[in-house]
């Protein structure tokens, strides 16, 4: 990993940051396959998702991140009810 030399009072970490985007005329349940899961009563589908990363040596790993952005996906864009048993244990 390359480095940036401290004297310059810049940082050492390099970052990589990243950002998914799910955009439709129609809710995102026609895009999404959601296994038949029921979404909360009373709620709506959004017809988008932006989910971002960034990176952090003491962070996620990619599975733990990935995880998070089904989450995002699931529990605040689609109000998917009871998702959580899909997507398994949390990884270390």
């Amino acid at each position: 990993m390359p480095k940036i030399p401290a004297a310059t009072g810049q940082s050492t970490r390099v970052g990589v940051d990243g950002g998914r985007a799910l955009q439709s005329y129609q809710p995102l349940t026609v895009t999404v396959d959601i296994y038949g899961l029921h979404m909360l009563p009373g709620s709506s589908p959004s017809n988008q998702f932006m989910g971002w990363t960034f990176a952090d040596p003491d962070g996620k790993s990619a599975a733990g991140v990935a995880r998070d952005l089904m989450i995002q996906l699931c529990e605040y864009t689609l109000h998917l009810d009871d998702f959580e048993r899909l997507l398994g244990q949390e990884p270390l």
